[in-house]
């Protein structure tokens, strides 16, 4: 799917899967669809969020082209879909894929292709932060929080010549002059064909091999990444950042609604609930898309 050439291309990544919700609840013989870092990997058998599932007949796809099982490392981010604990599906894309602008360890941050990026203890990483330079290239997955910012779940060092990737929200678009920035990187993609629409506040994932004399990465190929589509009644489980608060019982978990009622059974130990805290819930969907929450947990990041 990826491949050197100057179209544009706006997929639907959501409309090519046939979703029936998002679940996590194994041997349940639900479909499900779930969101969590990738916690363990024997072979046929991948742990996602700390459930182990079968993954032998999986069709899984590593930032847009067809992947292996063996490409999926602890803490990797993925989405994945199937029934009961067999993967059918699983899709990983990476947060960022480039080069290393600045580092400051004693904030356990750095920069990478116009993205900051947060490190912490449960943050899965190559080498230590301090021994990143300007100039490395680096590979991450994780969530993005209500900044834009990076909360990385794995980083790695990169020596192969792969196309620069950036995952994020579309700002300050302008069609006429075909760009738009994702943070602090301008995309352009002017020398493109754009198929779809792109629009202010899509979320979408931008490769491209080169920069122009501006510091704006001339993209090769754009993936319109689409919201959850869900069903009234099916399960759900998540593993992400609180990314909009509107109360304690109200949020959103890495753009999807949540709602806490009564029923929730929660443990807090691992913090308060909060605009970019890290949680795990699970959950039955009700007729309006929110996920409401049979259980609740919060993390430490």
């Amino acid at each position: 799917m990826k491949h050197p050439t100057t179209k544009l291309t706006i997929v639907s990544l959501a409309a090519a899967i046939p979703l029936a919700g998002v679940a996590g609840i194994q041997g349940s013989g639900r479909n499900f669809a779930l969101i969590a870092p990738v916690t363990a990997n024997l072979g046929d058998t991948l742990s996602v969020g700390g459930v182990p599932y079968s993954d032998s007949a999986a069709s899984i796809e590593v930032d847009g082209q067809a992947g292996k099982s063996s490409q999926l490392e602890v803490g990797d981010v993925v989405t994945a879909y199937g029934n009961g604990n067999h993967i059918e599906r699983l899709i990983l894309n990476h947060s960022v894929r480039g080069p290393v602008s600045s580092v400051d360890p004693a904030g356990g941050t750095f920069t990478a292709a116009g993205q900051t990026i947060h490190v912490g203890a449960q943050t899965t990483l190559a080498v230590g932060l301090s021994a990143l330079v300007p100039g490395t290239k680096v590979q991450v997955s994780g969530w993005a929080d209500s900044t834009g910012d990076i909360i990385a779940s794995r980083v790695d060092l990169l020596i192969s010549r792969e196309p620069t990737q950036v995952s994020g929200e579309v700002t300050s678009l302008d069609a006429g002059r075909h760009r738009f920035k994702i943070n602090q990187l301008t995309v352009d993609y002017s020398a493109s064909e754009v198929e779809g629409v792109l629009q202010e506040g899509a979320d979408v994932v931008v490769d491209g091999v080169s920069f122009d004399r501006n510091g704006a990465l001339v993209a090769n190929e754009v993936q319109l990444v689409q919201p959850l589509q869900v069903t009234a009644g099916q399960t759900g489980r998540l593993e992400g950042i609180i990314t909009q608060l509107t109360s304690t019982a109200e949020f959103e978990i890495d753009g999807q609604s949540v709602r806490v009622t009564a029923s929730t059974k929660q443990n807090l130990h691992g913090g308060p609930i909060a605009l970019n805290a890290k949680v795990k819930v699970s959950g039955v969907f009700d007729d309006n898309g929110v996920l409401v929450l049979g259980s609740l947990q919060s993390l430490r990041r």
